[in-house]
């Protein structure tokens, strides 16, 4: 259950306007808080998803501009934001990460475009690993059952003669290309794309606007109820 929403807020509809001006505003209080202050790194006050942001775009609490620090207030406040995307959005991991990504870059003035560029070189990064490994494997499977055939019909040539000779070699064929698409090999190569690779994660702008307004949209519909 959602904790409780300080009076202010209690508007008659939530918009995902105001959804996403909430969420910036809690990463702006983040922002604020003393490292020595709140859950140690992040801990288990807050969602997870807040550090792993942190750490991908490099906040360094020690470095930041001095700044006076929240109030308790201001902190209850953020705390509640901060929560709307791993509650409310458990279910789309994808509206959950781009609504944070967001919020966080625009609170923490960092580039949106610099963040996604990286995530998606990452992630075509672990795409080719990911490739060469199946291919690889795919390869030797072809390679097994092309050699499982090719016994096949040998056994069979060595008593042909005539004609049965060329339809053993034509039910060679038929029969590869159906081992073949029994085993799902019938592609010699396998295409891995980089999204496919970061199935929860948003990297691509596209992908990020497109998501953070169906999370904010979604927020916004469980806090009017």
């Amino acid at each position: 259950m959602l904790a409780p929403y300080p009076v202010e807020d209690q508007a008659d509809v939530w918009t995902p306007e105001l959804v996403m001006e909430r969420m910036v505003e809690a990463f702006e209080t983040l922002r604020r808080v003393p490292a020595s202050v709140g859950p140690k790194a992040f801990g288990n006050g807050w969602p997870a998803v807040i550090h792993d942001l942190a750490d991908m775009i490099h906040w360094e609490p020690g470095k930041e501009p001095r700044r006076l620090p929240p109030s308790l207030a201001q902190i209850t406040r953020m705390e509640e934001a901060l929560a709307w995307p791993s509650q409310i959005l458990a279910d789309q991991p994808l509206a959950a990460d781009a609504l944070n990504l967001w919020a966080m870059c625009k609170a923490w003035g960092r580039s949106i475009d610099g963040v996604l560029q990286g995530r998606a070189k990452e992630a075509a990064e672990i795409a080719r690993v990911v490739e060469r490994e199946i291919n690889q494997r795919r390869g030797i499977e072809r390679k097994t059952a092309a050699g499982e055939v090719a016994a096949w019909a040998n056994l069979k040539l060595a008593a042909a003669d005539g004609d049965r000779v060329e339809r053993i070699r034509a039910n060679a064929v038929i029969r590869l290309e159906r081992e073949l698409a029994k085993k799902g090999l019938v592609s010699a190569v396998v295409i891995v794309k980089p999204a496919e690779c970061s199935p929860d994660k948003v990297i691509s702008r596209t992908s990020l606007d497109r998501w953070r307004f169906v999370g904010a949209q979604v927020i916004a519909e469980a806090l009017t109820r």
